[in-house]
C-alpha cells in the first residue's frame, strides 16, 4: 500500500517547539505572561484564535519559528521512527505529504533526512498551511497519486481524502490533540482516530 504521511505533530513534535518559541518571542517584546500551551489547550488549527491575534500575525510568528533554532531542534513523535521502519520493512511505499509551504522545502527535506533517512520515496507540499494557499488539496493529491492511506492530525485533510474513498488515520497522540476533536462528533466511516503509531501498526 501507498501511505501519505503528514509531517507536523505526526512525524515531528511541532506544537511544543512552536509554543516555546512564541513564549521567547513575547518575552523579547516585554510580554511576560505568555505560557507554553499544551496540546490539550491548542483548541483550533487557526493559531490566531488560540493566541488571540490576527491570522496574519500568527503566520508571522510561524514563519519566524520555521527560521529559528526551535525548528532545528524539533524531535520525532514517540514511536514514529520505529513505525516508519516497520511499515517500510512490510513492503509499503511511504511519502511525506505536508501542508507546509514550498519555501520550506529545503529545511523540511533536511529535517526528514536527518531523522528518517531513506525511508520516504518523496516529500510533497500542498501549501495549505500558509497565508496564501495555492495548488491542490491533500485529498486531490492523494487521489492523483493513488494513495491508499493518509496519516494526518487535521480532520479537514482526512475528511477531504475520504471524499475520494481514501482511508485515513486521524493522528491524536495520547488523545490530547484538542484541535482535531471536531466538537466530539462521530467521525466518517473512512476516518479512524489513533492515539499512537503503535495503534496504526496494530491495524495491519
Amino acid at each position: 500500500m501507498l501511505y501519505a504521511i503528514d509531517s507536523d505533530d505526526v512525524l515531528f513534535v511541532l506544537n511544543n517547539s512552536l509554543q516555546e518559541y512564541k513564549v521567547e518571542l513575547d518575552r523579547s517584546k516585554g510580554i511576560v505572561d505568555t505560557k507554553v500551551l499544551t496540546t490539550e489547550e491548542i483548541f483550533d488549527y487557526n493559531l490566531g484564535m488560540v493566541w488571540g491575534c490576527s491570522l496574519d500575525e500568527a503566520f508571522e510568528v510561524i514563519e519566524g519559528f520555521f527560521n529559528s533554532e526551535y525548528f532545528d531542534r524539533m524531535q520525532p513523535i514517540p514511536g514514529a521512527q520505529e513505525a516508519i521502519s516497520e511499515l517500510e520493512q512490510m513492503g509499503h511505499e511511504l511519502i511525506v505529504l505536508t501542508s507546509r509551504p514550498s519555501w520550506m522545502k529545503q529545511k523540511t527535506i533536511g529535517q526528514i533526512d536527518k531523522h528518517y533517512s531513506g525511508k520516504f520515496k518523496e516529500v510533497l507540499f500542498s501549501g495549505e498551511w500558509s497565508k496564501n494557499p495555492n495548488g491542490n488539496s491533500k485529498g486531490v493529491i492523494c487521489d492523483d497519486l493513488g494513495v491508499d492511506r493518509l496519516v494526518d492530525d487535521r480532520f479537514k485533510y482526512c475528511n477531504d481524502a475520504s471524499k475520494f474513498g481514501i482511508e485515513s488515520y486521524l493522528f491524536d497522540l495520547e488523545g490530547k490533540y484538542a484541535w482535531n476533536k471536531k466538537n466530539g462528533d462521530p467521525l466518517p466511516a473512512k476516518i479512524k482516530r489513533v492515539s499512537s503509531w503503535e495503534e496504526i501498526l496494530e491495524e495491519k
